[in-house]
């Protein structure tokens, strides 16, 4: 559902939106918050958060950090691009699922 409702909340003029990652209510796997945070990197607000009594989902709590380190090492190439063209959707009100459309900042290994 934040999938779907991200970019009707940017039109609606909500910049700064983002996704629990690994969801909110219930415990989530580790398979399942590696997933969360691999969309995640790529959206304006990125948070790990979740309800309490639920199970600790902090990345360093499961067994392949390094998985999650190469993710988020990804969120910190990226937050340069990712801040400025947020500047960018304020100064010029513009949607920010077109961020990824419009520019290759990745780059991608052949």
């Amino acid at each position: 559902m934040n999938v779907k409702m991200m970019p009707s909340l940017n039109m609606c003029g909500f910049l700064y939106t983002g996704a629990d990652v690994g969801g909110f209510g219930a415990d989530a796997t580790e398979d399942l918050v590696l997933r969360w945070l691999e969309f995640a990197v790529f959206t304006p607000l990125l948070r790990n958060h979740s309800a309490r009594g639920t199970r600790r989902q902090e990345v360093y709590c499961f067994s392949h950090v390094e998985k999650f380190a190469d993710v988020i090492g990804v969120r910190y190439q990226i937050l340069p691009y990712i801040y400025s063209e947020y500047t960018k959707m304020l100064w010029w009100h513009r949607s920010a699922s077109r961020m990824y459309q419009e520019e290759s900042y990745i780059s991608r290994k052949e």
